[in-house]
């Protein structure tokens, strides 16, 4: 992770993002996002905080790219 202005950054040792490409047929492409994080010592506990805030995020940014 070199940058982020992920909210709760410092919890994490390292996020990583792997996108994908592929097209579907000639006028489509279809985009795969995944992240992973590693979480710092001790903050093993927030783990189920961060993944609920994390699916809300990808949530809201999926619905408005649908609505486009």
């Amino acid at each position: 992770m070199e940058r982020t202005n992920l909210v709760h950054r410092w919890f994490f040792d390292s996020v990583v993002e792997e996108f994908t490409l592929a097209a579907v047929d000639e006028s489509a492409t279809r985009v795969t996002r995944v992240t992973t994080g590693r979480i710092k010592p001790g903050f093993y506990l927030l783990c189920p905080f961060f993944k609920i805030g994390l699916r809300e995020v990808h949530r809201f940014v999926f619905r408005n790219w649908a609505a486009a």
